[in-house]
């Protein structure tokens, strides 16, 4: 298989076109081979190869995008600016961070059968070797951070950063992935089938092919360790049970109970450390300064990145095992011709899971009977460097959900399919591998897991799934002329209902002085109209309650509003479709199709965080935030029709 890919469009302000890049290869040998009417093997060879390169300069647009005048790096175009209360402004030619990814792997699996009177064996191992090659950059005009619109005005940045070496290199990380397996399906009963199985997976620690790699043995440590280990091995000993179980509770076939238990590790695998592997000093000087004096935006700043400012990794060094236990419960019941009625639970417990910090350098709290509280003027855990990203397996997660399904088999000209969940997530910090897995996704204390537990950021409380073919009736008499234009059509369509995604009301800037990850929360108060939700539903001008908020006192006491206590706009979508065949079906044929998309014209807004974030209630100095709540974008088009005509054989 291959697959070659290319996406582009322009930045935000139309300056630059900026663009994706993609191949997939993939090539699979396999052999089966029978020793006898009751034992097989099945042996597969395979490779593996994607290249994503993104998001890469293509052009610029503009000439201001070229000029060098305007850089915060001498010789250079301008940068980034981030401000909280304005559109982040993109930068110019070449200010996007690049990321280049060449994943390569080479597998080897082998698979047995047997069948043993009432007992059928699957049995085999896997062989996995991952050669990951990366090259990334981040900020590479520099970036200046802005913690509201007075700041900027004024000319007081919060931060700067900007690569202060000479240039980028590549990274070449290694890794294998180990795995057998043993599995025994059962027919205890002639209705009653049981299967027993266990896995093993282990994987190596990531390594560097040229000793690449960096990590500050803890978070105070000054003496940087190079090369492999990473951290020591948490998979030795990844033995992961499994059992099920099908009952025809009557014999009939008509009456199905299915359940299941597992458990699955999550191994520690190279996706979770790109940032660590790639933007760690001394193979990548990238220097991050938070006490910029007034007056250093734009050209000042960068002489201020100095050694003390280069940003380091730290990754737990000691890693508990990291794994989900998952259990599911479910009905089958036929309960009428060709219909069958589907009830289920599933649910999940994920222990010890890793999540990415972008900052784990910063002034901690005092503890305080109304809550965490900043001193003035604090000094950062490590004040001998500047920034500190790492991973942590100190989070947690619990799903539970109800799923209820009713199937219709193709019947006298219809089918169809009502799917609908009710479910929730719960997490302490849903971004294992960089901090904007999600565009709603808030930072939290790292040092606190119960501070971050919430929804989870990808949760969809409410999910209903309706989708439908329907062969219209022919007619039988009248015309012959009528019959063939009306004959032999079809009308088919998907409608998709559901709730919102959550996310968190926040505070722009550092009002607490952290000088690490820059955020803070609001309180919530309880007056009037704020006992329920604290969303206007339905009101894209003043979505969030604003006046169920408050600005914390003291401004160094973080608020004790909750991560993900607000749930975005839901989403009501439906799509239909009209089409025709014409011709034999069994020979070369046309299909006329008519297509509606969104044929409801439904408007579903996209949250407040998207693609501005107004979600921040008040500014770093207490002012209140004039576009806070206000919905400026949607997640669906207008309605669309398209008509098309197919040739099929």
């Amino acid at each position: 298989m291959f697959d070659n890919g290319k996406t582009e469009g322009v930045d935000s302000f139309n300056n630059n076109i900026i663009g994706t890049l993609s191949r997939r290869h993939a090539a699979v040998l396999e052999e089966t081979h029978l020793f006898g009417a009751l034992i097989a093997n099945t042996a597969r060879l395979g490779f593996s190869r994607v290249v994503s390169e993104a998001a890469k300069s293509l052009k610029a647009i503009s000439p201001v995008a070229t000029d060098t005048s305007l850089g915060f790096l001498p010789g250079h175009p301008v940068g980034i600016i981030t401000n909280s209360q304005l559109s982040t402004f993109p930068g110019g030619f070449g200010a996007v961070g690049e990321f280049d990814y060449h994943y390569n792997s080479y597998q080897f699996y082998d698979d047995g059968f047997a069948t043993l009177g009432t007992h059928s064996l699957k049995f085999g191992f896997a062989f996995e070797n991952i050669r990951d090659n990366q090259l990334g950059k981040t900020s590479p005009l520099g970036q200046f951070v802005f913690g509201s619109l007075s700041s900027f005005l004024q000319d007081q940045p919060t931060s700067f950063n900007a690569p202060i070496g000479s240039g980028i290199t590549p990274r070449a990380v290694r890794q294998s992935i180990y795995a057998g397996y043993f599995i025994d399906y059962w027919r205890a009963r002639p209705n009653l089938t049981v299967n027993l199985g266990l896995r093993y997976e282990a994987v190596t620690v990531p390594s560097e092919a040229q000793g690449k790699l960096s990590n500050l043995p803890s978070l105070t440590s000054t003496t940087r360790h190079l090369g492999s280990p990473f951290f020591s091995n948490p998979t030795k000993l990844d033995f992961e049970p499994r059992v099920g179980l099908a009952w025809d509770t009557l014999g009939k076939g008509k009456t199905s109970v299915r359940t299941g238990f597992g458990i699955f590790d999550n191994l520690p695998l190279p996706y979770l450390f790109g940032a660590t592997s790639l933007l760690s000093a001394p193979f990548f000087e990238l220097g991050d300064n938070t006490t910029l004096p007034h007056g250093s935006f734009p050209k000042e700043a960068f002489s201020l990145l100095t050694t003390p400012t280069l940003r380091y990794a730290y990754i737990q060094p000691n890693p508990p095992r990291s794994y989900d236990i998952e259990w599911n419960f479910n009905l089958q019941q036929n309960i009428a011709a060709d219909t069958v009625l589907q009830v289920g639970y599933t649910g999940s417990r994920g222990v010890h899971l890793p999540c990415f910090v972008n900052n784990l350098d910063m002034v901690l709290p005092t503890v305080t009977p109304q809550g965490y509280v900043w001193p003035v003027n604090g000094t950062p855990l490590n004040p001998n460097v500047g920034q500190i990203s790492g991973t942590l397996w100190n989070s947690d997660s619990i799903f539970h959900a109800l799923e209820v399904q009713v199937t219709r088999r193709l019947s006298k000209g219809l089918q169809a399919r009502v799917s609908y969940t009710w479910g929730k997530i719960i997490d302490s910090g849903s971004e294992s591998a960089f901090i904007d897995n999600y565009v709603n996704c808030s930072p939290r204390l790292w040092f606190d897991e119960k501070n971050g537990r919430g929804l989870a950021d990808f949760d969809i409380g409410q999910n209903l799934t309706v989708n439908y073919i329907w062969k219209i009736p022919s007619l039988t008499a009248g015309p012959r002329a009528l019959q063939r234009a009306l004959n032999s059509w079809q009308w088919g369509g998907i409608l998709h209902v559901a709730s919102g995604e959550p996310f968190t009301p926040i505070i722009t800037g550092d009002p607490l002085g952290m000088k690490g990850d820059q955020f803070d929360r609001p309180d919530v108060l309880t007056g009037p109209g704020c006992s329920g939700s604290l969303v206007n539903a339905g009101n894209p001008l003043d979505y969030i309650k604003t006046q169920c908020f408050a600005f914390p006192n003291p401004s160094t006491r973080f608020g004790d509003a909750g991560r993900n206590i607000l749930i975005g706009p839901g989403f009501v979508n439906l799509d239909t479709s009209l089409f025709r065949n014409i011709g034999n079906l069994e020979k070369l044929h046309t299909q006329f199709r008519a297509e509606f998309f969104n044929v409801l014209n439904h408007t579903n807004f996209a949250s407040p965080v998207v693609p501005t974030n107004n979600t921040s209630l008040f500014a770093a100095n207490g002012a209140p935030i004039s576009s806070a709540g206000v919905l400026t974008s949607t997640t669906t088009t207008s309605r669309q029709i398209q008509f098309a005509l197919k040739l099929i054989w």
